[in-house]
């Protein structure tokens, strides 16, 4: 508790209840808030530890709150919507609309549905947008770089990547890929399924 306490006081929240809604709503990123507590709890000892790539919130004018115009959006980290996706905006205090896509658990458990408001995709060519996908396969040797020639076949970037392999020789695969709509995106994992000794490809569950 006293570590939520202090942890609140440094992204300059009142109370910690306001500091777990803001993540649990988006306006703070997983990642942003794991790289303060590194710091504040190892930064005197000088060994902070390796923390993945989680893509931060975008700040993104290409969705539309309707009947509104010029508010801010972010997108949210949790679910990461691309175009295509169902959509759904959260007002935050002073922080403009974040958008989640409409299944996403923490916008379906919104208690304030009054924060709920409706938002529309404003495609925008040449945007990209993080999306972090999980691949669950059998390991070889050579599999990483049959994945990577996939995406890289399909004019995709990756921009982060982390891989765990078991004891019974299962590898999963964590990526962020970088693209500019869902048919991309649904295109892309069809590829990435069709790479030998790859088992399932999909979206990391929010």
């Amino acid at each position: 508790e006293n570590k939520l306490v202090e942890m609140s006081g440094a992204h300059k929240y009142a109370t910690v209840d306001d500091f777990l809604a803001a993540i649990g709503y988006g306006d703070l990123s997983p990642h942003a808030v794991v790289m303060k507590m590194a710091l504040i709890t190892d930064g005197a000892a000088g060994d902070l530890r390796a923390i993945p790539l989680i893509p931060n919130v975008q700040t993104l004018p290409r969705v539309l709150v309707r009947g509104e115009k010029g508010l801010l959006t972010k997108i949210a980290p949790c679910c990461q919507p691309v175009p295509g996706d169902a959509i759904v905006g959260y007002t935050t205090r002073g922080r403009g609309v974040t958008v989640h896509r409409a299944d996403c658990i923490n916008a379906v458990n919104a208690q304030d549905r009054e924060r709920v408001v409706p938002v529309d995709w404003e495609i925008e060519a040449d945007h990209l947008y993080p999306v972090a996908i999980k691949i669950e396969a059998f390991d070889r040797q050579g599999l990483l770089r049959d994945i990577a020639t996939v995406v890289a076949e399909n004019r995709v970037n990756m921009s982060a990547l982390e891989v765990h392999v078991y004891d019974d020789k299962t590898a999963v695969v964590s990526a962020t890929v970088e693209i500019d709509s869902l048919a991309q995106l649904s295109r892309l994992m069809e590829k990435i399924e069709g790479v030998k000794d790859v088992h399932t490809v999909g979206r990391e569950a929010s």
